[in-house]
């Protein structure tokens, strides 16, 4: 159960970080151009 929950939780956790990562840069490039 614990493991199972924590993995749930890294996995979320790197999504989150790698959507943000994406507006970001995202955000960034458009300023740049």
């Amino acid at each position: 159960m614990k493991k199972e929950i924590n993995t749930r939780a890294v996995i979320i956790r790197a999504f989150f970080i790698f959507v943000v990562f994406m507006l970001v840069g995202g955000y960034l490039a458009y300023i740049g151009v």
